[in-house]
């Protein structure tokens, strides 16, 4: 079997097999080609004119312009976004961004950060902003808007290929639920301090999702003995239709209702009480219920009596 015509620069694929080591030495100087029927398909050559081929071909690459990159990528999230270059500068500030501060980029585009919003400027957004400025470092803070007042803001800012990135988000929505959900986390340790008053989370079926103290002291049960129990099922049977159906009402119609009743106890005694119900209403319509009680006194409880009679 003879030597392999390297001549062309083109060998067969069968030849390229059978003399694996006579094509690798040509190659070394000269790429060699590999042809299947006729056709070049593959080529041979050697790992540093491969590495000076492909290094020359990224340098001759268009640049990436960061600017335009950034703009393109700002335009599809959905926070405040602005570049700033080393002299706080603005070179972009997408559309949310200019929103909150009530400013439109081609009117904020070239000048200082400060020129541009100046509610910015005594604001602790500049504090946080010179702080990554000069030690190249990310900053956060959740603040109070210099923008709007009475409104609350997430900001971030941090380097980014020799610029810098500021984020705002408004959280105002975020904030007053935090606030509200410790309104009523104290409403509910107050009620349980007070201990008069029992309160009961229901679902869209009547069963307990939740229960306070009092209510589990009323029942002698504790809390987990009593989840995914229809409230309706620890009423007194003599009572127990009409709330079934004034608990539907609230349910089915959205009507708050409140009702006298009677509770049994785990011990069996029969506990008079006065229930207020409430629809507990979510972002898809009724969610539930929401039932407060309270013990009745004795005339409510002889009251209760004569209108069962």
């Amino acid at each position: 079997m003879g030597k392999p015509d390297f001549s062309r620069r083109d060998i067969p694929a069968a030849d390229f097999v059978r003399s694996f080591a006579e094509c690798r030495i040509e190659a070394e100087s000269e790429p060699l080609f590999i042809t299947n029927h006729g056709r070049r398909t593959h080529v041979l050559m050697n790992v540093v004119q491969f590495d000076d081929m492909r290094f020359a071909g990224s340098a001759s690459a268009d640049p990436v312009d960061e600017v335009e990159m950034f703009q393109s990528l700002a335009e599809w999230v959905e926070v405040g976004m602005i570049l700033l270059d080393a002299e706080q500068n603005v070179l972009v500030m997408n559309k949310i961004a200019s929103a909150l501060c009530d400013t439109a980029e081609r009117v904020a585009r070239g000048k200082r950060l400060a020129d541009a919003v100046p509610s910015i400027a005594d604001s602790l957004i500049k504090h946080l902003l010179e702080r990554t400025l000069g030690a190249k470092e990310p900053t956060s803070a959740e603040i109070p808007s210099p923008f709007t007042q009475g409104t609350w803001i997430s900001f971030r800012s941090f380097p980014w290929l020799g610029k810098f990135v500021l984020v705002i988000r408004d959280i105002s929505h975020e904030v007053q639920n935090h606030r509200l959900a410790d309104g009523k986390e104290a409403l509910l340790k107050a009620m349980g301090v007070h201990g008069g008053i029992g309160f009961a989370r229901l679902s869209i079926r009547g069963t307990i999702e939740q229960i306070d103290s009092s209510i589990g002291e009323f029942l002698g049960l504790p809390e987990e003995r009593v989840l995914s129990v229809s409230l309706s099922d620890l009423i007194d049977v003599r009572a127990r239709v009409a709330f079934r159906e004034a608990l539907e009402d609230v349910l089915r119609s959205g009507a708050s209702r409140k009702i006298d009743t009677r509770l049994i106890s785990n011990s069996g005694i029969t506990l008079p009480v006065r229930f207020g119900l409430m629809p507990l209403r979510g972002a898809y319509g009724t969610e539930g219920a929401v039932a407060v009680l309270t013990r009745l006194s004795a005339e409510d409880d002889a009251a209760l009596d004569q209108s069962a009679a």
